[in-house]
């Protein structure tokens, strides 16, 4: 109940009326990089997903189930290649603006294979 109090506290007052301090100083007290820009193209081969793109970030980061590979973009683009499980599976795709992830602008692309 408390929790439903605070919710519509906050609705009442436009913004969230308790926030942790880690997670203000994160998201609205750090200046961020703009957004990179975030290109990815796809295909699947055999039970392998390999994707390229182009991006202006420094890192391309790829999350497939329990998988994650990150890499370091050359010359504005990207290959990776990552293992698939059976079945439908998502996928994240994020690209960091500079390898100091605290302040890094971030772009993502979602999609489900």
């Amino acid at each position: 109940m408390a929790q439903f109090i605070r919710l519509a506290h906050g609705i009442d007052e436009g913004h969230p009326v308790e926030m942790p301090t880690a997670v203000e100083d994160r998201y609205l007290n750090t200046e961020r990089d703009p957004k990179p820009t975030l290109d990815v193209e796809r295909r699947t081969v055999d039970d392998t997903l390999e994707l390229s793109g182009e991006t202006d970030g420094e890192l391309v980061a790829v999350k497939v189930g329990d998988e994650t590979v990150v890499e370091s973009v050359e010359d504005d683009a990207f290959e990776l290649s990552v293992p698939l499980a059976d079945g439908k599976v998502s996928v994240t795709v994020a690209a960091a603006s500079d390898t100091d992830l605290r302040t890094a602008g971030t772009a993502v692309e979602r999609f489900t294979i």
